[in-house]
């Protein structure tokens, strides 16, 4: 992918994850589901982190490509940009309360949510591709640093691969609780904290720091191409968990939350570790 379009996908999907999983407390995520307030408030951090971001983009693309001024989007295009993304992220996270009114919170919307938000940046930083034909192809000024030589594309991957780990640690979390909410919709919340799941995702102290490691290096393993120690990496964790499940003598679903959030891990890592190859080829 041409480094300039990289840069601007990199910093907005790294402004998503910090509005989504980093500045969006407990609080918000149940405040927004019956005050519009603050769901507002929640667009108005996405806003915030592109205002610092999407600027800083700017003065990197206008240093990069200092032959072409017209390479350097203008403070109106910027502006663009966050407007879409404000007005997309407050339809889709509209959305998404309605529909979770209706039929209950389910893993289905909030995966359908992301990939709502990501194709909405997508279109966005598309747009603004469009918009500026005459982005060098290869002539972008470097800057030399720790040894070696820095260009916006090394910028770039790095910017990407940063908000890459946050959002496979974070998201996976969050996915594995949602499955496993949508498949004990049966039972009470103080039969599920009995069991010992979670009231809230991002609760769940030492298990939740295990799950991050575990997602970290599933993704480090599929960014370098080594499938053999992902498959070992959750072969080890998938084995005890899942040898506990089968031999289970009572009611508690904490073997069965486990090898989901063990498969949530796969799953995440996968696809993010997927489409981040292919975004830097």
């Amino acid at each position: 992918m041409h480094p300039l379009p990289l840069l601007f996908l990199a910093l907005c999907f790294l402004a998503h994850v910090t509005g989504d999983f980093v500045l969006q407390t407990e609080a918000i995520v149940k405040g927004k589901q019956s005050s519009d307030r603050v769901l507002l408030w929640h667009v108005v951090q996405h806003v915030l982190a592109l205002c610092v971001l999407l600027p800083a983009g700017s003065l990197l693309v206008g240093l990069a490509a200092r032959g072409t001024p017209s390479a350097r989007p203008t403070w109106g295009e910027l502006a663009v940009i966050v407007a879409g993304v404000a007005v997309t992220h407050w339809a889709i996270d509209k959305t998404k309360i309605l529909i979770d009114r209706r039929r209950g919170g389910s893993a289905t919307s909030y995966v359908l949510d992301q990939i709502a938000h990501v194709v909405a940046i997508g279109v966005l930083v598309t747009w603004l591709r469009a918009r500026h034909d005459a982005w060098p192809a290869t002539e972008l000024a470097t800057w030399q640093g720790l040894g070696r030589s820095w260009s916006v594309t090394h910028v770039a991957a790095g910017i990407l691969l940063l908000a890459s780990y946050v959002y496979a640690a974070r998201a996976g979390a969050i996915l594995a609780w949602m499955v496993t909410l949508s498949l004990t919709r049966d039972r009470t919340p103080e039969a599920l904290a009995a069991d010992g799941i979670p009231a809230y995702p991002l609760r769940d102290g030492r298990t939740l720091a295990l799950g991050y490691l575990e997602r970290l290096l599933g993704l480090t393993c599929v960014l370098w191409g080594w499938l053999w120690a992902l498959a070992l990496l959750l072969g080890g964790r998938l084995a005890p968990v899942a040898r506990r499940a089968l031999r289970r003598r009572d009611s508690s679903i904490v073997p069965e939350y486990r090898l989901l959030e063990v498969l949530c891990s796969l799953s995440t890592v996968l696809v993010v570790g997927v489409v981040v190859r292919m975004l830097l080829r």
